[in-house]
């Protein structure tokens, strides 16, 4: 999140250009001749990927969360899992959210383990819904109970409650949804479920721009626009766009082949390894042997609140050295001097300097070839610079 997120796909770039380039029909309707909704596009294409009967969209997952609890709840009480009072990021906590939405939080359970008898129990005549939140961004282990999806829902539907799911990160793809160790809920499956409405995010696991998606009943997703607040929370023209051709893909069936984030998750190791050592290879035809700099295995992490006991294989460039020597050189390719260079992140760990090759983009290869150059060396290298220049411009010890 940090990095702005998912990086968009190049057709969904496109759409965001020409939309924004001049004038659009985004509240016009072409044939009836009078005023559209701008929701429409996005509604149809989320009702069909998903099978719910309504769907909207706002600025980010929380605000739609919020907007949901207003409309379900204002003034009334919701039930949550104690376990399941996340904190978003930037201090951004459910509990804060849930206050601002007008709704009284009651919790239910304890922060290990909850059960159905948990919500039965705390039930009242005041309770307007039930809200269940996916804790992406951690999991607790151990001797740990929450109660199932459909359990939840089942019971709201017999007390006449509404349920409304907060899903985080949108997966719509079930071969990603990553059976066994850690998982991610399936968007689909919630609608299958019976949930009045369900929340997720554009961006992160989907992989469009930033936005909050709401699916459900239709009978909700009509409250929520007639809420006032759904003005103040809509999305853009240009953001708007962007997310509809995003949900494109995903409907015809390209999604892991445009957009940039699934793809690189897919990318084969044995590619990115190619594309390390031949990096590598065009370091050393420039400075000479680097007995310091390996092309190692490792493991990436998703992030974005999403999956977080997944460990994904990749390959890394290694860099070797003492502390002092791999601090001076993150901030050289962090902070670099030349402009025209671009900022490259890296991580240190064991008295190494990490390249994470998965996340990069097939344009930026040549960028980080030169940075890479240039930071080693202190300044435009030249070609069969000996490898004890390097050494001592790092000032390695071989010892260490």
């Amino acid at each position: 999140t940090n990095l702005g997120r998912a990086p968009l796909a190049k057709e969904a770039l496109d759409k965001m250009v020409e939309v924004g380039r001049g004038y659009s029909t985004i509240e016009y309707h072409l044939e009836k001749g009078r005023r559209g909704d701008r929701n429409d596009l996005v509604e149809r294409l989320l009702c069909l990927l998903t099978g719910a009967e309504g769907a909207l969209a706002v600025n980010n997952n929380a605000a739609a969360v919020l907007l949901c609890l207003n409309t379900l709840a204002d003034q009334k009480e919701v039930l949550i899992s104690r376990g399941e009072l996340v904190e978003i990021g930037s201090s951004f906590r459910i509990p804060d959210i849930m206050e601002k939405s007008g709704t009284r939080l009651r919790e239910v359970g304890t922060t290990n383990r909850t059960r159905l008898a948990d919500y039965k129990k705390a039930l009242r005549a005041d309770t307007a819904a039930i809200l269940k939140v996916h804790t992406s961004n951690y999991e607790i282990v151990g001797f740990a109970q929450s109660v199932p999806l459909k359990d939840l829902i089942e019971l709201a539907r017999q007390e006449k409650k509404a349920f409304l799911f907060d899903a985080g990160s949108g997966l719509l793809l079930p071969q990603w949804s990553f059976q066994g160790e850690t998982r991610e809920p399936l968007i689909q499956e919630a609608v299958d479920a019976g949930a009045d409405l369900v929340t997720f995010s554009g961006d992160k696991l989907l992989g469009g721009p930033q936005a909050g998606l709401i699916i459900g009943k239709k009978r909700w997703i009509h409250r929520l626009k007639r809420n006032p607040l759904y003005r103040v929370l809509r999305m853009d023209k240009i953001l708007l766009a962007g997310l509809e051709q995003t949900l494109r893909h995903y409907l015809m069936g390209e999604a892991e082949q445009k957009i940039p984030f699934l793809r690189m998750l897919k990318r084969p190791l044995s590619q990115i390894e190619k594309k390390a050592r031949h990096l590598k290879r065009a370091l050393e035809e420039k400075l000479g042997p680097l007995p310091h700099v390996d092309v190692e295995q490792d493991v990436a992490r998703v992030g974005g609140g999403s999956f977080p006991r997944l460990k994904v294989p990749t390959i890394v460039l290694s860099i070797r050295g003492t502390h002092e020597q791999l601090s001076a050189l993150e901030k050289k390719l962090r902070v670099p001097e030349n402009p025209k260079q671009i900022p490259i992140i890296t991580r240190t760990q064991k008295n190494r300097l990490i390249l994470d090759f998965r996340t990069v983009l097939d344009s930026e290869w040549d960028q980080i070839k030169v940075s890479l150059r240039v930071s080693l060396t202190g300044k435009e290298p030249v070609k069969g610079l000996p490898s004890q220049r390097l050494a001592n411009e790092l000032q390695i010890n071989d010892s260490r």
